[in-house]
């Protein structure tokens, strides 16, 4: 179960080896691990899935900045754990005080073998 404690939220991605484990440190139950979906909200091909994972997020052709100041699309659950972390930021300095389960509460289910 995740801390509800704002100040000890750790948020981490779930990996792209398409397998039902997670590694770690997303594997921890104190850490809300992040999955990827595609562009269609179902599991990206390449995420890893499974009971471990708290929330998915968009991490399919995510723009992103490069060297040589340029922008490239990235895909991956590292692209997409800054969505989820930039939300429960943005839900602290909105004063909720479990985010975590606010986004779980307010988004839609996708099936773990998605």
């Amino acid at each position: 179960m995740i801390d509800a404690h704002p100040e000890k939220i750790f948020v981490a991605a779930a990996g792209n080896d398409n397998t039902g484990s997670v590694p770690y440190p997303a594997g921890y139950s104190s850490v809300v691990a992040v999955a990827a979906t595609n562009g269609s909200g179902q599991k990206a091909s390449f995420s890893n899935y499974g009971s471990r994972v708290d929330i998915s997020a968009p991490g399919v052709a995510i723009l992103s900045t490069a060297p040589s100041s340029t922008y490239v699309f990235q895909n991956g659950t590292s692209m997409a754990t800054p969505i989820v972390a930039s939300t429960i930021g943005l839900l602290l300095s909105l004063g909720d005080t479990n985010p975590v389960q606010t986004i779980k509460n307010t988004t839609d289910t996708i099936p773990s073998a998605n």
